[in-house]
């Protein structure tokens, strides 16, 4: 199974059957997955907000945007708005690769509407670029049915899901205490929550804590301490404790736990840096902001922070860290925004590793540039080589043309006179000039003389 269909089956699971689709294009090339894709709310109130979330799974190889867009007789009401931050209506959103991306989608009922039954859609688009070469885009779409059932009664309904802590803290540590509140009426409520600790007969420790308001059909997961103050003097060994939850007269419900006391440093710290990540382009005079993505491995809940050193063109400048820690619970993980000043130009480098209460973490390490990159020395040493070779032809070619126009003087070639060659049938003769004497000389009897 692929991840993103991996994914969505995860989804899936948590929302229930048949609460997802998936959109694909024709040529395998993206994929929407989402979640649920029916939303009804039942019994909503006039004057009141309610809210779901929206899973995203973007199936594709590439970061894909999705346009947001309502419709029907409810499309005022609606409005998709991000997890955190402002609740300013999002137009679009950008939905990484084969990962999951939520958003919250909140209906708002007027306060002067009438009785009855409401229907409407919030339809999620897949964004496409202009197609090339003459090929047509091809985009998908899928959309979320909703249906508001408009009253005028309060109905107040709810229950405690769940409760836990961790099994094992050591004693000087703060204990967590985890509820899970499900508000099934149709007004916000506010849980008051109340922890007892006790150990054999005693009770050695009782608080009760209110939380904030959870939305109308919400699932809220609220969180509260038995202080590590409290917890310095106990007696190691096992404690029991119980979790209530109430609205005024409304009982959520009750849950029990167990967990250990354990020696101070007994339980493993640490966890891994996953990676550095630059989210902007940064300019000189300005700052580079870096992401540090972590994820705890350790059995307690810890503060973790970035701790580095930031070169520039391989010259140390100074040290980095995070601005403030983050607590992590075992096999949580998170993300740490660092921001580096940006004094000059150059090539900058960060270096550095993940404090995990303590522990540290594998080295990571990201490289970006600030300004134009200068010329490397392997390009000047060709350039000036090139530059050499072009002279050098230069020179050669002027050699050439000035030798062709001056061209030396040819020798004179003097007349060579050779002398006839010996036949069988004539034997070698004298030419004497006419009036020249002749005679015999020594040695020569018997050769004929001829006169020229």
């Amino acid at each position: 199974m692929s991840l993103v269909a991996g994914t969505l089956v995860a989804v899936l699971g948590v929302l229930g059957p048949g609460a997802g689709a998936l959109a694909a294009t024709t040529g395998g090339q993206g994929s929407l997955g989402l979640s649920p894709t029916v939303l009804v709310f039942k019994q909503a109130l006039r004057g009141q907000q309610y809210s779901r979330d929206l899973f995203l799974v973007n199936g594709g190889q590439a970061a894909q945007r999705f346009s947001l867009a309502t419709a029907g007789p409810v499309a005022q009401w609606l409005s998709v708005v991000p997890m955190t931050g402002p609740t300013v209506p999002l137009r679009s959103v950008l939905a990484r690769p084969a990962a999951t991306t939520t958003v919250r989608l909140v209906l708002r009922v007027p306060a002067k509407a009438a009785n009855g039954t409401y229907t409407g859609r919030v339809v999620v688009e897949s964004e496409v670029a202009k197609g090339r070469g003459g090929a047509s885009p091809v985009g998908f779409a899928l959309p979320v049915e909703v249906t508001a059932h408009v009253t005028g009664t309060e109905v107040l309904a709810g229950r405690l899901v769940d409760a836990y802590t961790y099994p094992k803290v050591e004693v000087g540590s703060p204990v967590t205490f985890f509820a899970r509140v499900h508000n099934a009426g149709n007004v916000a409520i506010n849980p008051l929550v109340r922890v007892s600790v006790t150990r054999g007969r005693d009770v050695v420790y009782r608080h009760s804590f209110t939380s904030g308001p959870v939305a109308p059909s919400a699932l809220s997961l609220l969180h509260f301490n038995w202080p590590g103050s409290a917890t310095q003097g106990e007696a190691l060994g096992t404690y029991h404790a119980e979790v209530t939850a109430s609205f005024a007269t409304l009982k959520l419900g009750a849950k029990t736990m167990d967990l250990q006391l354990v020696p101070y440093g007994s339980l493993h710290r640490g966890g891994k840096l996953l990676g550095l990540k630059l989210l902007n382009h940064p300019q000189v005079g300005y700052s580079a902001e870096v992401q540090a993505m972590v994820r705890s491995r350790g059995e307690v809940q810890q503060e973790t922070s970035f701790v580095g050193q930031l070169y520039r063109d391989g010259v140390l400048v100074a040290g980095v860290r995070s601005p403030a820690p983050v607590l992590l619970a075992p096999g949580q993980g998170s993300v740490m925004n660092i921001p580096v000043p940006v004094a000059k130009n150059g090539l900058y480098r960060i270096s550095g590793t993940a404090n995990f209460g303590g522990a540290q973490s594998n080295l990571q390490t990201l490289t970006f540039r600030v300004g134009a990159a200068p010329l490397g020395l392997v390009f000047m040493v060709g350039a000036g080589a090139a530059v050499v070779v072009v002279v050098a032809l230069l020179v050669l070619l002027a050699l050439l043309l000035r030798r062709h126009r001056r061209r030396p003087p040819q020798p004179q070639v003097r007349p060579v006179h050779l002398q006839a060659p010996y036949t069988p049938s004539r034997g070698p003769s004298l030419r004497v000039p006419p009036g020249a004497r002749t005679g015999t000389g020594p040695g020569r009897t018997g050769e004929r003389l001829r006169r020229g």
